[in-house]
């Protein structure tokens, strides 16, 4: 076993491209401990080797197994402390990624603290004798023979033993593990969830991913929901109760609606005579050649380029246009605006589901999950609608808006997107407040 470890470190660690020191500072380790483990002049402990296997990025089996051996049949290895006794009975590769099973003993009332592995790894604990607590630190799950238990294991956690101590099977998937021979098409139909929901987030895919996970494994599901912020998984009810269906799709969480805040704070910049604006009044409101409104609030407005020419006519010199409404992302043409108007609706209505929910067998969310998936996965949105190219009065995005604003002379003072999805940009879809000054 010594000899074993010392070779696997040797060659993780070049093939990490680190020194001793720096993996020691990664593992939390002495630098000397790790140079005798290297050499074999010394035993690993087992916590000791589970934090090496994490600062290397690999899995534990990695340490204790020869990289040439493709059959584990033949061979048990083990690791024991004081505490307990691990023992690795199989290591599989496959399509899944790694998957390593162990045999693990606690004696009478032991607690062992484990660190978080690698994003997207998760475990699944079989009791077999004794009664032991499992799971991340704050949602401990009690097991007796028999039970099973499936949790994310990317945070700590912990295996605690009952009176008498325990024994317990622990399957260990890496989904990280995945070749990166497989193309992102075949890895989306074919990965598990934890292993489809790790590759979206190591690669922010644009990927769609689908398939069926175990009902076990909602909570963990949930739990990821809530983290993400680029991605969200929808469950949905299948025939089999055990089973949901599952969408992984690229769409960020909800930022936190900013709009009552910057409402008020426009508002309070707004200085002499004015009025406020909306599609029922707008007509009434707004004089052309009669420059005598010191500001204007639109809200919802259609804004097309006779809007901007009115507003424009209608304030006096360095009088303050706000504007409250919403933007689609940038687009190219009459199907590239189908398409990002699509989306952004359809965005709209899956915001509304709530994120730890899953779908009932023949909700119409289902069919809004599906039109979202077939205009997020194809370029030729084709369904049918009666704004299907971009009017001067439809939605429009942030570059044609301030082309039109330039155009009627106006000039960007302040800007705010108050509602919508997380992401990089400021001008993606969303609700945007927008305050203008009149050259």
């Amino acid at each position: 076993m010594q000899q074993i470890v010392a070779e696997n470190l040797r060659y993780w660690r070049k093939t990490r491209n680190l020194t001793v020191s720096e993996l020691a500072l990664r593992a939390g380790l002495a630098k000397g401990t790790l140079s005798q483990l290297e050499r074999g002049l010394t035993n690993p402990t087992l916590d000791t080797l589970w934090a090496l296997a994490q600062a290397l990025d690999v899995s534990f089996g990695a340490l204790i197994t020869r990289r040439a051996d493709s059959d584990l049949a033949s061979a048990v290895f083990e690791v024991a402390d004081h505490m307990s006794q691990t023992i690795l009975l199989d290591r599989n590769v496959g399509d899944f990624g790694i998957v390593e099973t162990y045999h693990m003993t606690l004696s009478s009332g032991r607690r062992r603290q484990a660190r978080a592995h690698p994003k997207g790894v998760f475990e699944v604990v079989v009791g077999i004798e004794g009664r032991c607590g499992v799971g991340p630190n704050d949602s401990l799950h009690h097991i007796l023979p028999g039970d099973v238990v499936t949790f994310l294991a990317d945070r700590d956690h912990i295996y605690e033993s009952g009176p008498g101590g325990c024994h317990i099977i622990v399957l260990v998937f890496y989904p990280q593990a995945i070749s990166e021979e497989y193309s992102e098409r075949t890895i989306s139909e074919a990965l598990s969830w934890p292993a489809a929901w790790a590759w979206a987030h190591a690669h922010l895919s644009t990927e769609v991913f689908s398939g069926t996970v175990s009902a076990s494994l909602e909570t963990e599901i949930w739990r990821a929901n809530d983290q993400s912020m680029t991605h969200r998984t929808f469950l949905s009810e299948m025939a089999e109760p055990q089973l949901y269906r599952f969408d992984i799709v690229p769409m960020g969480r909800m930022m936190t609606d900013k709009e009552t805040v910057v409402r008020k704070k426009l508002i309070g910049l707004t200085k002499g005579k004015g009025v406020a604006i909306n599609p029922t009044n707008a007509g009434k409101t707004i004089v052309a050649g009669e420059r005598r409104w010191n500001w204007l609030f639109c809200e919802d407005m259609p804004l097309s380029s006779v809007f901007f020419r009115q507003a424009a006519a209608g304030l006096v010199k360095d009088g303050q246009l706000v504007i409250m409404t919403h933007l689609i992302d940038v687009y190219y043409d009459a199907l590239d605006y189908q398409r990002k108007r699509l989306l952004y609706m359809y965005q709209l209505q899956l915001q509304q589901w709530p994120a730890d929910r899953v779908v009932p067998s023949g909700h119409p969310i289902q069919e809004t999950l599906r039109h979202y998936i077939h205009a997020w996965t194809r370029t030729d949105a084709n369904e049918s609608s009666e704004n299907g190219s971009p009017g001067e009065n439809q939605w429009i995005d942030a570059t044609t808006l301030m082309e039109r604003a330039r155009n009627a002379g106006f000039r960007l003072a302040e800007h705010y997107r108050v509602a919508g999805t997380w992401s990089l940009s400021e001008w993606t879809s969303g609700r945007h407040a927008i305050l203008l000054l009149r050259g």
